[in-house]
């Protein structure tokens, strides 16, 4: 095949094929012409095939068409476009099809959106049909659609409503009633339960009545933990954020659900092979943890898991006001440091220092003007993230603990 540009018209491009097979040997040239525009676009393609040429899965016996040639045009008009198509195919041992069609789409609104056709098919019989199709954005993922077609059969009308389920757990419903020679209706409930999709389906049709209730999921083995979860789709990830339930997780921005009572999550519907954006809600996470970062990207293998890690660091800190000897706060400014450590913490007004991550007895000292004194701290056991602890007095030669 070769494709090349013809100057500033347009793209030119031509193509040959030779096939061996028990039908014989058989050829297939094809040429095109098309031209990208922004007022006018419009090409022609067509091919010619030998009867012995062979296409792989079609069976044999059956010969290829001997050409076919399709053109089209299309241009923008004021709130959209509209354009011609047309394709003709010679058959070997059958009619030859010729169809041929024109369209327009139009902006009504930027909720509403209109499409129109005519179609003229030439396949053993001539058939002509005309139809249009409204659709309306309702906000969020609900959404409205009106069609009708006419032809020579007859005229026929469809009318929908939908509001489409979450990527997450959530539910969704859609609704069409169908007019005209063939009437009927039909309406879906969907219910996305963390480990399930639950669906209900009621339809009216010909004057019977169907109902049918499904149930479709996936249970899966990662990382030493068996799992239960919606159909996992191309791909999947598993977060674990142990120790933190409740926490809400999004997959490029969509939610997808919280983390259980372990802290764990199965995230399905991944794009295979392309960047997927996991994130998790930070201020879902308890005041003492802090992250390296709240999201993660993965490109993940196809039909496989990908186990997504945060880190995260539970930090627990303690507000401490200190006094010196003579009963005065420790003045403002004073560095604060943990003895054995090269950390230190700035002392403010009324003497309180904050001091992160510790735990237990600890020994600090505080430093200020050519000055310093030594004090303890003991940090209780507690469920507060951060307990204020008062009443210690830094010394010059003493250790003291809080009182």
């Amino acid at each position: 095949a070769v494709t090349a540009i013809a100057s500033d018209l347009g793209q030119v491009g031509a193509a040959t094929a030779i096939s061996h097979s028990r039908q014989g040997t058989g050829f297939r040239i094809a040429g095109s012409f098309e031209r990208r525009a922004s007022r006018l676009s419009f090409g022609l393609l067509s091919d010619y095939t030998s009867a012995a040429y062979s296409v792989l899965g079609v069976p044999d016996g059956k010969p290829p068409p001997r050409y076919t040639v399709q053109a089209f045009a299309d241009m923008p008009v004021p709130r959209g476009g509209i354009g011609v198509n047309f394709i003709h195919r010679s058959l070997r041992g059958e009619p030859s099809e010729t169809i041929a069609g024109a369209f327009g789409n139009f902006r009504i609104s930027p909720e509403a959106n209109l499409q129109l056709y005519a179609r003229h098919a030439v396949i053993g019989e001539s058939h002509t049909s005309f139809g249009a199709h409204l659709s309306l954005a309702l906000g969020g993922r609900r959404s409205a659609s009106a069609s009708v077609d006419s032809s020579r059969g007859g005229t026929a009308g469809y009318v929908s409503y939908q509001d489409d389920p979450p990527p997450g757990p959530g539910d969704g419903f859609r609704a069409t009633a169908r007019l005209g020679e063939s009437s009927g209706a039909e309406a879906t409930y969907v219910r996305n339960l963390s480990s399930a999709t639950l669906t209900a389906q009621a339809s009216y049709a010909r004057g019977d009545a169907g109902v049918r209730l499904s149930a479709t999921g996936a249970v899966g083995w990662m990382g030493g933990r068996t799992f239960a979860s919606r159909s996992l789709g191309e791909s999947f990830a598993t977060v674990r954020l142990a120790g933190f339930p409740g926490v809400h997780v999004y997959a490029d921005n969509q939610p997808v659900g919280v983390t259980d009572k372990n802290g764990f999550i199965v995230i399905p519907g991944l794009h295979a092979f392309e960047r997927n954006t996991i994130r998790i809600e930070q201020a879902d996470l308890p005041l003492d943890v802090t992250l390296a970062s709240e999201e993660v990207a993965v490109r993940p293998y196809a039909r496989a898991g990908t186990i997504v890690a945060f880190a995260v660091h539970r930090e627990r800190g303690a507000l401490i006001r200190v006094r010196l000897e003579d009963g005065s706060d420790l003045p403002a400014g004073a560095q604060v440091q943990i003895e054995g450590s090269s950390r230190s913490f700035v002392a403010v007004s009324g003497g309180e220092v904050y001091v992160p991550d510790i735990s237990g007895r600890v020994a600090l000292r505080a430093t200020w003007a050519g000055q310093s004194c030594r004090f303890v701290a003991i940090v209780p056991e507690t469920e507060d993230p951060q307990p204020r602890l008062d009443g210690l007095v830094c010394a010059r030669s003493s250790d003291y603990a809080a009182r």
